[in-house]
């Protein structure tokens, strides 16, 4: 009840005197900071608006630490998939190595089914030629 009517004595006395606000008094080992209406009102939106800063601020931290959550485990996904595709490129070069082996076997057994042919008809103008001459006589 008592700062009550301190500060309504201290309204009139402002009002009373007309001084520029805000001022500053000091009243019973009190400093009490005197505003105008308008100041006042300025006062609460400049509040209002820090108000709303900080609650933009706080969503805007939980959408970076998401951000940034989201952004590790994509980080980690990216590198399990270039260890896939380094394990796939060694498939594949494997894989051409063998073709490459296949392809040398291939031309090997062709040269030795070409030799055994030729051996074949070899012999077997051979026997007819000592059959020829086994006759002859």
């Amino acid at each position: 009840m008592n700062y009550l009517i301190n500060i309504i004595f201290v309204f009139c006395f402002f009002s009373i005197y007309g001084q520029k606000f805000p001022t500053t008094i000091i009243f019973e080992e009190d400093t009490v900071i005197v505003f105008s209406l308008e100041q006042g009102r300025e006062l609460s939106v400049i509040n209002e608006k820090g108000k709303k800063c900080n609650q933009d601020l706080l969503i805007a931290e939980k959408q970076l630490i998401l951000k940034d959550t989201l952004i590790s485990f994509y980080k980690n996904k990216i590198e399990a998939y270039r260890g896939i595709e380094s394990s796939l490129e060694n498939i594949v070069n494997e894989k051409d190595d063998l073709i490459d082996i296949c392809k040398d076997e291939k031309k090997e057994i062709i040269r030795e089914v070409r030799r055994q042919k030729s051996q074949k008809w070899i012999a077997i103008f051979s026997g007819v030629v000592l059959t020829v001459i086994g006759l002859l006589i």
